[in-house]
This record gives structure tokens, sequence and C-alpha cells, in this order.
């Protein structure tokens, strides 16, 4: 890490007395003073400092220190104006970003101001102004509007206007293998032509060496000073879960965090809105916030949150960029981000206040399997796109240190052997049964392979996988191959990382490291001791509700939907055909209730459209399908129910009312009532009365009806696993 030059002592003395006088700091962060030295020496500077550690402040109290050094910029301003002080230039990449810092030095007494497309004429005039009259001391714009098509004049006029310093903030969107790289970004290296003598400074909170260098690259920055912040959060316990029933999952998390301010990131702008609308279900102050809202819905949403209105934000990425709110004490992913420097930077909006915080990432394997085709289908699906991913992966999965895994990714050293904030440290993961067996298992691998291959190749042996290395050199016929195939490639490599660290096998040799005995794994293999193993923790298996979005018995023909649409969905505002009042009117045989219709055939799942085409005659069938069919719960009225296959003037029986209160506790339906309708004895397709379909809840699925419970894994699914003997042929 390199330092820039020191001003005079008289400079320091100006940035304590504007950091005390605007901001009320008594004393800089680590890296603040020097990294605001390299501004007011006018030497250019890249500065990756954490989220919360005050990188903003580096780049807005050196654009209200006026120096002695400032004559020597009076060349690049009229020369009738040499004693205008000027203004700092900031790129940053989001208006909500540039709206939050510029409020923000406002309140402060900042002279500050931006130009977007969110200003009206009026008020982009009245910047403009500010600038030609010396009023303006910091200016954000965004680097489409300053290096995109038609912005020369623009750029002249910043020249004329005088120019002290530029400022990209959000620097790591200016590599290609950042994690938000911005085509737009990359552009700005051509400000070293409009602005020979103006020093460039970059600042990010997420960057590894690689995209460091690749900064500099760009940015074509002569001599920077590189100033490297520590990326540990000491205050913030990691915690990583499989996810299994979110909701469930995250009421456990919320209870550790009554009242207290939180954001919860989402995949999608839908699962943004579900899940902001289940909190506020739940009484929660919640709100959503992605990109697809409204301006005016989105902006005050955000101040809601700043000004402590609302407890919780559940947002896209999109959220979160620069929000100056620092009493946030939790921050959970309901889905894994797509690289570290993500992860990092999103979770990073907890705990800036220093005091202690939680960060939980709840996650799945399909969260990845979904980048992949979301990054395909956009054409960024690259080699370092792929290489972020996995690198993602591997810390959800990982069974080590939250802490060490996130600073040594960065390049930075991890000192302590505990950091007692994570999971793993905490030791939350699943102890492995027999975990001395495992361990020697794993060692006596490695020592019939000579010590001589890395941890890939190791797990390849142990799970029994013949690939070509191990076909090649014979170690599929070794003792310990397949001994471990009952384990995951992942919670293996997981074993063998924790053998690591607890100093039972060390990785010799660089780039392509080895595996290699300790004497204390030596001993161990020996029977000397002993050793515990974690692996991550398993989602409880929750049960499926008939009322969720797997399957419900419907019976043919086809049920109704409300005429409202996505009514009777989850989350939906509208209301089931059960609750309807017009659920009490039946016209006709069908027990329909008024106004609702049939949905037309090209709405309906794919498979169920193939069954009726395969079948044949009148023969009772049950069709599973989709919740959004469903039927209306056995709470609607029964002159609503199956009257059709009561011959005129016949009794109703007992089982047409439905099933006594034992045998409905004691049915498949897990303490839901059956769901269930007449058919049209005309529709050809076959019918299931009511008699039949509470006769099968009675007896546990026969007489040709399937119940929901059977079928849950398979939506949609085939006919032949639907219906039961004597069924749809």
């Amino acid at each position: 890490m390199t330092t820039s030059s020191t001003p005079t002592s008289d400079a320091d003395q100006r940035l304590e007395s504007a950091l005390q006088r605007v901001w009320g700091f008594s004393s800089f962060r680590p890296l603040q003073r020097e990294a605001m030295q390299a501004i007011l020496a006018g030497r250019d500077s890249v500065v990756v400092l954490p989220t919360g550690g005050g990188k903003s402040l580096c780049f807005q109290a050196p654009a209200l220190v006026r120096l002695a050094t400032d004559a020597s910029s009076a060349g690049r301003v009229p020369s009738d104006r040499p004693e205008r002080l000027g203004f700092a230039l900031v790129v940053s990449p989001l208006i909500s970003l540039m709206k939050d810092q510029v409020d923000g030095l406002r309140v402060d007494g900042v002279a500050a101001a931006y130009l977007n497309s969110s200003l009206t004429p009026d008020e982009r005039d009245a910047v403009l102004a500010s600038l030609r009259n010396d009023e303006c001391r910091l200016l954000y714009v965004s680097p489409e509007r300053l290096v995109g098509e038609g912005s020369q004049g623009f750029r002249r006029m910043l020249q004329q206007a005088g120019v002290r310093f530029i400022a990209i903030d959000e620097a790591h969107c200016i590599s290609q293998w950042g994690h938000d790289f911005r085509p737009e970004y990359r552009q700005l290296g051509r400000l070293r032509d409009d602005f020979p003598d103006v020093s460039l400074h970059a600042f990010t909170a997420t960057a590894t060496e690689r995209v460091r260098r690749d900064i500099i690259t760009e940015l074509r920055l002569q001599d920077a000073a590189v100033l490297v912040g520590s990326f540990d959060r000491p205050n913030l316990t990691y915690r990583v879960l499989r996810r299994g029933n979110l909701h469930r999952q995250l009421l456990q998390i919320l209870e550790r965090h009554a009242g207290e301010a939180g954001i919860v990131y989402c995949g999608s702008r839908r699962e943004v809105e579900a899940l902001a609308v289940w909190l506020q279900g739940e009484g929660l102050r919640a709100a959503p916030y992605h990109a697809g809202l409204a301006d005016d819905v989105r902006s005050r949403n955000q101040e809601a949150f700043l000004d402590e209105r609302i407890d919780i934000m559940v947002a896209t990425v999109a959220f979160g960029m620069g929000i100056d709110r620092s009493n946030v004490r939790f921050v959970v992913h309901a889905g894994a981000p797509r690289s570290p420097e993500h992860y990092q930077q999103e979770s990073g909006r907890a705990g800036r206040d220093g005091l202690p915080a939680e960060c939980v990432l709840i996650y799945s394997g399909a969260d990845f399997v979904r980048w992949r085709q979301m990054l395909e289908m956009n054409g960024e699906l690259t080699d370092s796109g792929r290489a972020l991913l996995r690198d993602m992966e591997r810390y959800a999965a990982g069974t080590r240190c939250r802490h060490r895994s996130l600073v040594e990714y960065f390049g930075e050293a991890y000192g302590r052997a505990d950091c007692g904030a994570c999971d793993w440290c905490l030791k939350e993961l699943d102890a492995v049964a027999d975990s001395t067996v495992v361990a020697q298992k794993i060692l006596s691998c490695v020592a019939r392979v000579k010590q001589g291959w890395g941890i890939g190749h190791v797990s390849d042996i142990l799970i029994g996988r013949a690939t070509e290395k191990v076909v090649a050199s014979g170690h599929d016929d070794l003792s310990t191959f397949g001994l471990l195939k009952d384990e995951s490639v992942t919670a293996l490599r997981g074993y063998i990382e924790q053998l690591v660290g607890d100093g039972l096998l060390t990785r010799d040799g660089d780039p392509y490291p080895v595996l290699r005995l300790t004497p204390a794994g030596a001993a161990l293999l020996k029977g000397e001791g002993a050793c515990s193993l974690y692996r991550e923790v398993q989602p409880p298996k929750s049960k499926k509700s008939v009322r969720g979005r797997r399957e419900s018995v419907v019976a043919a023909p086809w049920p109704w939907r409300s005429a409202s649409p996505g009514a009777g969905m989850p989350g939906s505002s509208g209301a089931s055909p059960a609750s309807s009042p017009s659920s009490a009117r039946c016209r006709g045989p069908t027990g329909r209730p008024s106004g609702a219709r049939d949905p037309p055939a090209t709405a309906r799942p794919a498979s169920v459209r193939r069954a009726i085409r395969s079948w044949r005659g009148p023969a009772p069938a049950a069709v599973s399908v989709h919740s959004r069919w469903a039927l209306p719960s056995s709470s609607s009225p029964r002159s609503c129910r199956s009257n059709a296959a009561r011959p005129s003037g016949a009794p109703r029986s007992r089982t047409a009312r439905g099933p006594p209160a034992s045998a409905r506790s004691r049915s498949s339906f897990a303490g839901s009532r059956p769901r269930f309708a007449g058919a049209n004895p005309g529709s050809g397709v076959g019918t299931v009365v009511g008699s039949a379909v509470n006769a099968a809840v009675a007896t546990g699925g026969s007489s040709g009806v399937a119940t929901s419970s059977s079928f849950s894994r398979s939506p949609g699914g085939s006919i032949a696993r639907m219906a039961s003997a004597g069924g749809a042929r």
C-alpha cells in the first residue's frame, strides 16, 4: 500500500476544522486523513474502504478547504477570477445515491448540487448559475451525463467553471472484473484528456487486487496512491442458512430484532412485493423498494426508512448504495447474491454505527442456477461472471469462519484464530457423527495418494468419482475410493477445509497447492486423539399445506376462477370464491357461483391439456393442479355443493354433506376440509360427485380420487399418477 505526500500542517488544521465544524467529528477514521491528503496534494488515488468506513467524507471535506496550492490551478480557470475556490466533481452511478448525499450535505450547510434527469429546467438552470458564480462546492453527475453521447459541451462548461478534482464513487464499476461492471464507467478514462491538470480519485467499498489494477489502468492514473482499508467488520455476526420455510426462518430472525431496523434483500421485484405484503400482514412496519415502482412511491418509501417511520425495507440490490441510516441492526438476503463483492457491500449496510448487528444469508442451490440462466439470457455470463458465482457458492456452502472467508477473498490476511461472530465460530453448525472416523478416512486418502494431490482430486476419490485424472493415476483402485460416497462434494470439501484449519492437514505449493499430513494429522491417523467436524445446517422439513402454492384436489370439469384476477392467491387482496357473496348463489346443476366461468383451454397447464385429450368415457377422475385453479373451500354454502349426482327428489346423503369431523381430521388433507364441486354431466370428461370425494377422503384416498398430499411434489404431473384404480385410462 502506497501513501500520498504530506501537505502542510496548515492543511491538516483546516481539514480537522472542517471535520469538526460541518460534521461534528473530532478525529479521522482509518485512512481518511491519508485519502484527504492525497486530494489536497493533487495526487491521483485509489481508496478502498469498507461500507461504513467513511469513504464519502474523504472527498467531501477537501472540497471545503482552500489552500495556497490552489493558486497553481489558476491556469485552468479564467484569469479574471483567480480567487475562485472551484468545486469537486463527483461521479455517482444512481440518482437515489446522489439525492441522499446531496440532501445530507445541504442539511450540514454545504453548498452541494446534482445534475440529473429528475431536475426541472428551472432547477437545472439554478445549478448551472451556482457553478458560474462559484457558489457550489460539490457537484454530483452520472457517468452518462459526463462522458456519454453529446457531453462535449457539458465538459467544456465544467472546464470554465473550475473543477478542482474529480472523485469517482463506486469505482469498481469501471473494471470488467468488478461485480457491477458498467460500460459507461469505462469511458471515464477520457477525462484525463479534457482535465489533464485535475487529479482523479477512485473510491469503492469492494475491490480485489485485480480490480484495483484494472481501475488504475482504465482511468490512466499517474503515480496513484493506493489506500486499502480492512475488510473485516468485527461488529457484524454472519450466519448462513439453507432455505427451508422462508417465512418461518425470517420470523425467527425478526424475533431477535424486535422493533429494530433492517433490510431484507430479494432476487426479484415480485419476491420483494410479496414479502413486503406478508411482513405487513404480520404487523411489521415494512415497505418495498425496487426499480419497477413509481418514482414517487420509491422515493416516499426510501425517505420513510431514513426518517425511521418504517423499520424494514424489502428491496432488490438497487437499494442501499449510499443510504445513510447507521442503526440498521440486521441485513437478510432471502437468496444468494451473484458475488462475494455484492454480499460484502450489501451486508455492510448493517451496523454502520459500530454497534453489533447481524447478517444472514438464506440460500439454496437454485439461486445459483437462476443467476447463471439470467446472466446467460442477458449475454453477461462471462468468465469473470462464472468465477464470481463460484466464489459466492463456495462462501455459502463453506464450513469455516465467515469473517476469514470474506477477508481473505479480498486479499487481506486474517490474524485471529476465532472471530467469535459467525455461525462457524459460534459452533451453530450441525456436528458430524463419528467425526474422528470421517477425518481418518480423509487423512488416509491423502496418505495413499502420497500427499501429492489437491482438494479436488482427493474429494473425487473419496466420493467415488472416476474422473480422467483419477483413472489415469490408478486411484480408482485405492481402498479409499468411494469411501465417503454418501457425502456431497460441498460437504467433503468443507471437512477438508476444517482439517486444514485445525492443523491436521496443510496445503503446500503454489499456484496449485497439494494436501500434506502434519504431525498432528499423522497421529490422528494412527488413532491418537480425536477431532470434531461440522456441516452446514439443513433446513427443517416443513409440511405442505393444501391451501399453499402446491396442489389441490379438483374434480372434472374444470373449476371456476373468480371474476377478480388473482383472487384467492397467496398474497392477493382479492377474495376467494368461497368467501365471495356470489358463491352463495348457484345456477343450474353444476353448482357454480354466479358470474364464474371456466378457464380457457389455453390457460390450463399443458400437462392437464394433454390429460384431457387422453381421457375416454365417463369414468371418474381427479386432477391435481396449481392452486390458481383451486376450488372454494368447504366453508362455502352447502347449496353450492354437488347436487348433480343426486337423483331428483332423492334425499341428501350424509356423505354429500361431508364426512364426520373425526374422519376429516384423519384425512390426508392435513386438517383442511376437502374441496370439491359437482361435475357437469354433459361435459364428456367424467364426473366426480361430492360423495365420492368425501368417501375418498374418509378412506385415505381410494375410489379413484387423488389427494393433494399424494402429489405435492409433481405440479401438473401425469394423470397416471393422479388417478387410482378404476380412474381415467
